[in-house]
Parts: C-alpha cells; structure tokens; sequence
C-alpha cells in the first residue's frame, strides 16, 4: 500500500501529504509506494503512516528491492511512522542482491532526512531505513556509500537492532557512512545504537551523534539457537569501524548485559582511530564496559590511535577507560602480526569488580600457529582512578600475550585501589609478557 502506488520501478519528485492509516495484518506499507525496484530521487512525506499490524513500513517506501548499482538521494520524512518490525523514516528496507562476477557495484545514499518519530514493535528499526542489505555473490564487490544522513527525532521499539539512522546494516565490501548524524532518543531491547543498531562492514567517519540518548531495555539470555548480550552504544550497537567520531551522550544501563561503550559496544575487525568519548557511561552489571568501546575484535595486524576518554567508567568486569576487553585472535601459520594501541589517553575514574584498568579492562593477543600475536604500545596515558576488587591496575587489568611486547612513553598520574587498598606501584593487575619501558 502506497500514497501513489502499491509497485513502482523509477520514482522521482513524489511528495506525500495524506496520512495513511492500515489496521489489517499485512506488509509493505509506504507514503509514496508499498514496494519499489528502481532509483528514488528528490521524494518526501510529511504525513503520519500507521501500520500497528504490517511489516515493512517505512515513511516513503515500505520495501525497495534491486540488483546492482543504484543512487537514493534527496530523500525527507517528517511524518510520524508505526509499524511492527522492518520500520524506517524513509525505507523499511532496502535490499540489493546480485551476481556480478566482474564489476562492483555501488549502493549511494545521499542527503536523506527524517524529522518524524518512529515507532516499532519488533526487529529492524531505524530513523532512516530499518534494514540495509547489499550483497554481491560473487567476489568482485559491493559497496555501500552514504553521506549526509541526518535523523532528529526519536526511534523506539521493543526488539533488538534499533538506530538513530540504521536498525541494520550490513554491505559486503568496505563500505562508509560520512558526515550523518543523528540527534533523537533511541531505545531498543537490543543492538541498540545511536546511529546503527548494528553496522557490518561499514566504517563511520566525521559522524556526529550530538544530542542524542540511546537506551537498551533487555537483559543478557541465552537460549539453545541464540545468545543476546545487549550491545549498546552511543554510535554502534556493533560496528565495524569508527574515525573522528566523538560521544557526549551519557549511557546507563543497570541490567545484566555485554558491550557497552561510548562510541560502540563491540567494534568488529577495523579501524578506531581519532574518537573521543566525554560522557558518562554508568553500567554496574554490565560485562566488557569501555569508554570508547565495550570490546574490540580483530584477526589480523592494526592500529588503534588517537583515543580518548575522560568520562568516568562503571561496570562489572573487564571494564577500562578505552577498551572493556581489546581480543586479537590471529590465525596465520606464514606471518606475524602486531597489535598497536598509540597516542590515547584516559581521565575518567573507572570502576568495576574483576580486570579494570585505566586503558583496558583485558588485553589478550594468541595466534594460533606458530607466527607471533605481538603488541606494541606507545604514548598511552592514565590520569583516572581506577578502583576494582580484583585484577585490577592503573594501564590494564589484565594482560596477556603470547610473544613479548612492550610499552613505551607512557605514563599513569591516577590511583589505583584493590579491594579497598591504595596500590600506586599496579600498572597491570595480572600481566603475561609485557614489559612496561620507563626511559
């Protein structure tokens, strides 16, 4: 069901006023059109679409569907969208799938807005698309490239992948997300962000989320198909790599979960380079709490720099000023790889029970053949205090790496208390093979 049509391919310069009211179970519910296939250019809706019952709602296009490279730009909502799950400000869901052996192809999204309140019952909600899907299957490529998105009101729904721009998104190739914001309140159960719920393989950069609050209502489960373990933050829920984005959003979350952090709860397998967090990030029960991240990924070497934190950190265990816990599990037989955190610095007070440090909560770097896992620090700073019961220092909790490694021009000015003791000389609570350099 559409304002203009049920299908339609190509749509340009479509603007909706009416309200659009469906009360039936169903699917495919949009301002302009229920379901498209085509390019959509220069379209806008400022009326209510309301579909309590229907999937695929969003406030232009319900469902867009198409293969191969395509361009969304000039797109706007201001009307206040309701559905169940797959709900988006302008699209519910956006789904590319091709086969191209030879050519890569390139999904744009281009100066898209939304300005009404969306509303979800279900998974998949976001105050520009709900669900983002582009895949290639075969090996030469697709990328996803968006610029200039903004959202400015507020995205809530009881199920998991909830964002401020994106419930979910994920592009096979590389892909990045440019100078968006977001700037509404946006609750969700799970995979709660204030730009994406979840973002795989997308890397935001010069994004801003300022004025925003981002929230997640459920509790760590686990069941014999799925485990849930909340992933909050105040750009990602889970993202794939952040550069030059900086957090002031505030984020308490008191129940039992993982991954809570300022820029991402978890960061999977690329970059964290030049991002600041200065909010508060309140999560007592909480596993893998971090300033910038609640956890980090990656198989492989990499460079995390320029980070910063001076919000003061509270969570349970694996808990740090930058990182709750940095994992780098490499599978090599041929090469060594190195792990190098540089230049970041933490001011915050930060809290928890078991490996809480100033830097990270707990370090760990194997690989599993015989070539090396190494790490190399440099230019590191703790000013904070941090204060555990357990496996707890001024740089790192807990530290482990299967080859030596070092640190170098760093410093620590802030106090260190265990279980109720003042410990100064604790730079690392329990450390295996990482040799602190002093001159």
């Amino acid at each position: 069901m559409g304002g203009y049509v049920g299908y339609g391919y190509r749509i340009v310069g479509c603007d909706n006023a009416t309200a659009i009211t469906y009360t039936e179970k169903g699917d495919y519910v949009g301002g302009i059109a229920g379901l498209a296939t085509g390019e959509i250019q220069n379209c806008s809706n400022s009326a209510a679409i309301t579909a309590t019952k229907s999937a695929y709602v969003g406030g232009l296009v319900g469902r867009v569907t198409f293969g191969g490279t395509r361009t969304l730009s000039g797109l706007s909502n201001s009307g206040a969208v309701t559905g169940t799950n797959h709900v988006g400000g302008v699209f519910g869901e956006l789904h590319n799938y091709f086969s191209d052996k030879y050519t890569t192809h390139t999904l744009s999204l281009t100066t898209i807005n939304n300005s009404g309140s969306i509303t979800g019952t279900g998974d998949y909600v976001g105050g520009l698309v709900g669900y983002m899907y582009h895949h290639n299957t075969h090996d030469s490529g697709a990328v996803i490239s968006a610029t200039e998105c903004t959202n400015t009101a507020k995205v809530l729904s009881s199920g998991a992948y909830v964002g401020g721009l994106f419930g979910y998104t994920w592009s096979e190739s590389a892909s990045t997300l440019l100078e968006s914001s977001s700037s509404g309140a946006i609750s969700g159960a799970y995979y709660v962000g204030g730009l994406a719920g979840y973002a795989g393989n997308i890397v935001m950069q010069d994004c801003s989320n300022k004025g925003a609050s981002v929230e997640a209502t459920g509790a760590y489960y686990n069941t014999s198909n799925q485990s849930y373990y909340t992933w909050l933050g105040g750009y990602a829920g889970f993202g794939y790599g952040f550069i030059s984005c900086e957090n002031e959003t505030s984020i308490t979350y008191e129940k039992s979960g993982k991954y809570v952090g300022g820029i991402a709860g978890l960061v999977g397998n690329n970059s964290l380079q030049n991002c600041t967090n200065k909010a508060n990030i309140y999560a007592p029960k909480a596993v893998y709490v971090g300033g910038i991240a609640g956890g980090t990924e990656r198989s492989s070497s990499i460079t995390y720099t320029a980070l910063e934190n001076s919000g003061d950190i509270t969570g349970d265990n694996h808990v740090g000023g930058i990182i709750g816990y940095v994992y780098f599990a490499v599978h090599d037989k041929y090469s060594n790889h190195t792990l190098a955190i540089t230049a970041s610095t933490n001011s915050g007070d930060v809290t928890g029970k078991s490996q809480v440090g100033g830097l990270a909560g707990y370090l760990y770097a194997n690989n599993s053949h015989d070539a090396g896992a190494i790490v190399s620090l440099a230019e590191l700073a703790n000013s904070g205090n941090i204060t555990g019961e357990a496996e707890t220092g001024a740089y790192f909790g807990k530290f482990w790496a299967e080859r030596a490694s070092t640190m170098v021009a760093s410093s620590s000015t802030g106090t260190v208390v265990i279980d109720g003791v003042e410990s100064p000389e604790t730079f690392v609570g329990v450390n295996t093979n990482l040799t602190i350099i002093t001159d």
